[in-house]
């Protein structure tokens, strides 16, 4: 997870300025996506809650872990991203993606340091042979030194809500994390 002061200085410049849109936190220390609201769970197993150690050498508590769906925008239509093995941990500040975990899953980290004219920026890019999104990318924005992201989350609604991966449409990618232990 980003230092502490860091993330709390951003926290502080995100909540003040109303035009950001942002609700993910790009971590490139963290080994599993980490989600802060139970109702964006798909499919949740208490069996996978864990104790997570913290960069300020403390530790969180994930109460569970399952799949998070987002959209992606793709022209005229949109892509369902399924991320999962997120581990639910309500008590974090902000939803974390795991940077490491997006790359094992072959998707390109590039830093751009921008220019006189446009800002430093950080982009996210599917590869070229991915069958749905082949090169998608979308960026996101840099605060403080840290890239965030607007993801347009899925809540599951109803009783088919855990069952969700067997009513994915066909186009659906998905990410996994490494197996659960205390020292992500």
């Amino acid at each position: 997870m980003a230092a502490s002061a860091e993330l709390f200085e951003a926290m502080a410049f995100i909540t003040t300025t109303p035009s950001l849109q942002v609700n993910v936190l790009l971590d490139s220390s963290s080994s599993h996506h980490i989600i802060k609201d139970r109702s964006l769970f798909s499919s949740y197993d208490v069996l996978g809650a864990t104790s997570v150690q913290t960069a300020n050498c403390g530790s969180l508590q994930a109460l569970a872990s399952g799949t998070v769906s987002f959209r992606l925008p793709l022209a005229d239509r949109s892509v369902l991203v399924n991320l999962q093995n997120c581990l639910h941990a309500p008590d974090i500040p902000i939803n974390l993606f795991s940077v490491g975990t997006l790359q094992h899953h072959r998707l390109a980290v590039r830093f751009e340091h921008g220019s006189v004219d446009s800002s430093p920026y950080m982009e996210l890019v599917f590869p070229p042979d991915h069958p749905v999104v082949p090169n998608f990318s979308f960026v996101a924005t840099i605060i403080k030194r840290m890239s965030f992201l607007h993801c347009d989350f899925v809540c599951p609604s109803g009783p088919s809500a855990l069952l969700a991966d067997s009513l994915s449409p066909p186009a659906v990618q998905h990410f996994s994390s490494p197996p659960l232990s205390p020292s992500l």
